[in-house]
């Protein structure tokens, strides 16, 4: 008779094999689908991917860190079903574009200046979100001919060091893991799992981590945010854009070098209208860059988002926000200044 411990060994090892089966199935395919999620073409300051969605005046996205050119849709509030060509490059280091194409805000903000000279766009409003928010304030500052308009959203604009809250958070422990690219990623894919089979645990660890607030009002939150499913949807469609994390982190670990060494930015230079989005109880991005740029910027505008973390997009405010967003877009967006996303560019690889 076979020892039950021979048959438990035999089912662990199957079961062991069938996690390493899938996980390199979902590898595969993610890389194939991130192949055809954006295009490459060559700038002056060397190759860089983007992606380019909707129909209309142009957005230029700078996305967060551990991101790349998929994070368009998950963050841009649907601007490009509503007028609007959401284009987003994957920023230095990220998926497609190699480091050495730009790797300070300052180079990465003259490299995106050339991707738009390849595309033949002359004039965009730009986006910052959390990490891309350095890179959007120099582009402000360098290239201010070629901007309508600026929106901050949660985003970095003075130095700054991830927070333990973040870093010792469940995704945390896996986005800022130095363990290997094939240990990453499957911790990744483990993180992907999660989201699908308990959305609400994944939910609960990714706004613990980025909310500062008391119990009651963090309670609050999450209850509002699972009662609304497009809410929960919205993280199941924001986590695999941080997926696979090995073709992301040299992005990762050059934005975190360059953030906690950024100098004092002239914002005071910034001629364009400009406004800020931020939570008020952001415990991931202090509030305090954003009133930094509120202050500094002649005429900016800055929304508030009370009892909120660095997820602007969910919870009780979130539609109000879009609204605002919208309304702020629309009122400097050129009506002469479109762009195509159905078409190819030049010299573009898929």
């Amino acid at each position: 008779m076979t020892p039950i411990w021979f048959i438990m060994l035999g089912l662990s090892a199957c079961c062991a094999l069938a996690w390493l089966i899938g996980f390199v199935i979902w590898r595969m395919r993610r890389l194939a689908e991130l192949r055809h999620c954006g295009q490459v073409v060559e700038t002056a300051h060397g190759p860089m991917e983007f992606s380019i969605v909707g129909t209309g005046p142009v957005i230029l996205h700078f996305h967060g860190g551990a991101a790349g050119c998929d994070q368009t849709l998950a963050l841009s509030w649907d601007l490009h079903e509503n007028g609007f060509a959401m284009l987003t490059p994957s920023r230095p280091g990220y998926l497609r574009t190699p480091l050495n194409t730009g790797a300070t805000p300052e180079q990465a903000a003259d490299a995106a200046a050339s991707l738009l000279l390849v595309l033949r766009i002359e004039r965009v409003g730009v986006m910052g979100t959390s990490g891309g928010g350095p890179t959007a304030l120099q582009f402000a500052l360098r290239h201010p001919q070629q901007v309508w308009g600026l929106v901050l959203q949660s985003a970095i604009a003075q130095r700054f060091v991830e927070p333990p809250r973040s870093t010792h958070s469940l995704v945390g422990l896996v986005i800022f893991s130095r363990v290997g690219n094939w240990l990453t990623d499957m911790a990744a894919w483990s993180v992907c799992l999660l989201a699908r089979c308990c959305p609400t645990l994944l939910v609960r660890s990714l706004l613990n981590a980025s909310d500062d607030l008391n119990s009651i009002k963090a309670k609050q939150r999450f209850s509002f945010v699972r009662r609304h499913p497009e809410q929960m949807a919205f993280f199941q469609k924001l986590v695999p854009t941080g997926t696979p994390l090995s073709v992301r982190q040299s992005g990762l670990w050059n934005d975190l070098r360059q953030f906690a060494d950024l100098p004092h930015y002239p914002l005071e230079r910034i001629s364009c209208p400009t406004l800020v989005v931020h939570g008020s109880a952001d415990g991931n991005v202090p509030f305090s860059h954003a009133q930094f740029v509120a202050k500094s910027v002649p005429n900016a505008e800055l929304l508030a988002v009370e009892d909120c973390g660095h997820f602007i997009w969910v919870g009780p405010e979130s539609e109000q926000t879009s609204q605002k967003v919208m309304a702020f877009i629309n009122r400097f967006a050129p009506l002469n200044c479109t762009q195509n996303a159905s078409g190819k560019f030049p010299d573009a690889a898929p």
